[in-house]
């Protein structure tokens, strides 16, 4: 037990031997400066805290200001705080703001004011951005002369959309400017990282082929070489949907990725798969853009009759079991003969699942096991649908016919780990190495 030297009370506890009333008589427990200069970028908007450049209005980065230079006593501790703000005029907000405080686990209460001025300037990425800078080229090319203005508006929306991704997380990522170039497109990036990963992943959907060239364009302050990049990504002749030929077969190309492709045979319809190391022979004899529409006449069992779209001859073609025609299907002439050119199927969902019906939050997807009715539900949210179906778009195929090509693509990854593990296993139990050569002459190859 102690007392206040001050009004000679007795007190439990004591700051400097005042008891806490007299302590807090008349003392001020927060304060500000008398002034606090906040940037604004003119250009984007954005307001520096702290060296990071965020996103905010006027009066919310006035208020975040002054809260965040408000100090407070050493004994004294701040629980809560609120703020209002007054415009004395567009550039000039006079912030108070209220505190709740502790001091020594009794309560208080506090006001200060200040005044926050708020100044322009440019942020380091606008100016970068007006100032023409970049530190890597992307050239996008193709195997034929020209890019086709189709594939030039695809690959650069996709571009668009990565770069708009990856600037959420590191807004020093932008797109300088895009130039049509003879054979292709040029676009200037802010940054060699982006312009790399950029390139692998244009490679890894079009299977395409990627080169990178470094050129010095001066030095630094400090000495250092400082380089430009370029990255060259050049496209196949080929594209999803076109009427290819693959070992000595017509078929159609399903999906192109960095492993390789999927193709559907036009005789069998049956999928396979397309090794990378041979994605470059594969011939494409008819662009999907190109391919002709025939009107049905008529549909049966495991055929169809339609109109020559040159002749208007009636002309039978097989179909893939469980296919539903419409009133039109594409086709393309192979040695003057029709093929069909089979859309992706879809089995409509009729009904939901009655777990599901009452459920406002997922949604009910039917998706077709190869060609064949049967289905089943995938339940997911509203905003993974709009994602999937994003990216199927961006494919050319169904949402359904995405889905089950990535699992089966999934499927035959984890076949081929699995029949790697087993052979490195029996390797280790027996190992036994034979030569190439050795093995060419017992089989005759």
């Amino acid at each position: 037990m102690s007392f206040c030297v001050k009004c000679g009370r007795d007190c439990e506890e004591s700051l400097n031997g005042l008891c806490i009333d007299c302590w807090l008589d008349g003392r001020k427990l927060t304060s500000l400066p008398h002034h606090i200069d906040v940037k604004v970028c003119t250009n984007c908007g954005e307001f520096d805290c702290g060296g990071r450049w965020v996103a905010k209005t006027w009066d919310q980065a006035a208020t975040d200001a002054a809260v965040d230079a408000l100090a407070v006593l050493r004994d004294a501790e701040i629980v809560d705080v609120d703020a209002e703000w007054e415009n004395q005029d567009p550039y000039v907000f006079v912030v108070r703001v209220f505190a709740k405080c502790s001091v020594m686990g009794y309560p208080a209460e506090d006001e200060s004011s200040t005044i926050v001025r708020i100044k322009n300037t440019v942020c380091t990425r606008c100016s970068r951005q007006l100032g023409s800078y970049y530190e890597a080229i992307l050239q996008i090319r193709t195997g034929t002369k020209e890019l086709s203005e189709e594939m030039r508006e695809e690959t650069l929306a996709f571009v668009e959309g990565s770069v708009a991704r990856q600037a959420a997380n590191n807004r020093s990522l932008f797109i300088t400017k895009m130039e049509i170039v003879k054979g292709g497109v040029d676009v200037y990036l802010s940054s060699m990282s982006l312009g790399k990963s950029l390139a692998r992943e244009l490679s890894d959907i079009y299977c395409a082929e990627t080169n990178e060239s470094p050129k010095l364009v001066g030095q630094t302050s400090d000495g250092q070489d400082m380089y430009r990049i370029t990255y060259l990504v050049r496209l196949p002749a080929y594209h999803v949907g076109d009427v290819v030929l693959h070992d000595g077969r017509y078929c159609k190309l399903l999906r192109v990725s960095g492993s390789g492709g999927r193709v559907l045979d036009l005789l069998n319809f049956r999928e396979s798969a397309v090794r990378k190391a041979d994605m470059p022979d594969l011939k494409v004899h008819e662009a999907a853009g190109k391919l002709r529409e025939a009107a049905v006449i008529s549909t049966g069992d495991g055929e169809i009759q339609v109109m020559h779209p040159d002749n208007y001859s009636t002309v039978d073609l097989r179909v893939p079991e469980g296919y539903e025609a419409g009133e039109t299907v594409k086709v393309t002439t192979i040695d003057d003969v029709l093929y069909l050119v089979p859309r992706a199927l879809i089995c409509p969902c009729t009904q939901y699942h009655p777990a599901f019906r009452k459920s406002t939050e997922h949604i009910c997807i039917t998706i077709v096991l190869h060609y064949t009715m049967a289905s089943c539900t995938v339940r997911m949210s509203d905003r993974d649908k709009a994602l999937m179906e994003s990216y199927a778009a961006f494919y050319g195929v169904t949402l359904s016919e995405f889905i089950r090509q990535s699992v089966l693509e999934k499927l035959e990854d984890e076949f081929d780990i699995r029949c790697a593990d087993e052979a490195y296993s029996e390797y280790l139990e027996d190992p036994e190495i034979v030569p190439f050569k050795d093995v060419k002459k017992r089989y005759g190859l």
